[in-house]
């Protein structure tokens, strides 16, 4: 694992509490990522974020994905990856992901990702540092 850079960082930071409005795209109906302009599905955003308030997840969470944190990571992105491709057994079996390391790893980063990907999969959970 790492540390965020600067840039990351400031991401992590710029990100606004809920207040309704479209966390993607500020309720403008498209953005852009990577140069390239998208329509923007305002509901399923706010949907998403109302959940991930509810779930505990910190705003500084909420904009960063995998690639985010995975740069020269990617045995480690490959077994989560196998985890979460078989969360439904993983679940049913009662199986988790434990990390450990120093303080500012990104252990609570990988956490974080993870319970986002199984919201997405239609499942609860909370997080919890």
């Amino acid at each position: 694992m790492r540390q965020l850079t600067n840039k990351e960082m400031a991401r992590v930071r710029a990100f606004p509490q809920y207040d309704g409005i479209c966390p993607t795209c500020r309720s403008e109906r498209k953005y852009q990522l990577d140069g390239i302009v998208y329509d923007c599905d305002c509901q399923q955003q706010l949907k998403l974020q109302r959940i991930y308030f509810a779930s505990n997840i910190g705003s500084l969470y909420h904009t960063l994905s995998f690639e985010d944190f995975f740069e020269g990571q990617e045995a480690l992105k490959q077994v989560i990856d196998d985890y979460l491709s078989a969360y439904e057994n993983n679940r049913y079996y009662g199986r988790g992901i434990t990390f450990d390391g120093p303080l500012g790893t990104g252990k609570s980063f990988a956490a974080a990702l993870i319970l986002k990907e199984v919201i997405k999969k239609g499942y609860n959970g909370y997080f919890i540092s």
